[in-house]
């Protein structure tokens, strides 16, 4: 009788015990992460860039590289390109500590998931209409969360979208599709919010 592969180490969970074995306890370029997690799909990057933004307030730096590089993956999934980053982003650092914080906070919720979600409604996973659409979503979404606004929540109603689609993906889970897509009705507010209050309203909601 033939075995069905163990997901947690084919899975997301797996190549992010890789990513750790790999840095070996000492800091390791974005790129050499990125290059570990994109040999699946795009959508193990979606989750692992969008996971650190799901907090209610920003570190502008982070925030910027982690939204940019979001929006780059999104327009790679929305013309149907492989993964490919920029010399300056793939150099830069990430600290250890840092690393295995994040690493072991998503592994958490990365066990959880694949209990939970599992193949279903493969139109909105499979179809290649929909993946350019999941491409354009997580682009506008990354970008919004790249502007470096001194704002509580901006990075979380624009990253906790993109994380679940990323999971959606990772599990083949067409439900979870549309669950993403209507958690990001917040995102949309918050920022036709922000652009009908314009500079003014702005200044005004940094005053309290």
């Amino acid at each position: 009788m033939s075995r069905q592969p163990d997901r947690s180490q084919n899975g997301l969970s797996g190549q992010l015990l890789g990513i750790l074995e790999k840095a070996a306890g000492n800091d390791i370029e974005l790129g050499t992460v990125v290059a570990t997690l994109s040999r699946q799909s795009h959508s193990v990057l979606l989750v692992f860039l969008s996971f650190p933004l799901c907090i209610p307030f920003g570190i502008p730096v982070l925030s910027t590289t982690l939204g940019l590089m979001l929006g780059l993956v999104g327009y790679l999934l929305l013309i149907g390109r492989s993964i490919w980053v920029p010399k300056s982003f793939a150099a830069k650092v990430i600290p250890y500590s840092s690393l295995s914080k994040v690493i072991g906070k998503l592994l958490r919720v990365s066990r959880w998931a694949e209990r939970f979600f599992h193949p279903r409604m493969p139109f909105f996973i499979k179809n290649g209409r929909m993946l350019r659409m999941h491409g354009f979503f997580v682009m506008v979404l990354g970008l919004a969360a790249a502007v470096p606004l001194p704002l509580p929540f901006n990075n979380l109603v624009a990253a906790l979208p993109i994380l679940l689609l990323g999971f959606s993906l990772l599990e083949n889970d067409g439900l979870l599709v549309i669950v993403s897509y209507l958690t990001s009705i917040p995102f949309f507010i918050y920022y036709g919010a922000l652009i009908y209050l314009g500079h003014a309203g702005f200044e005004r909601l940094m005053s309290f």
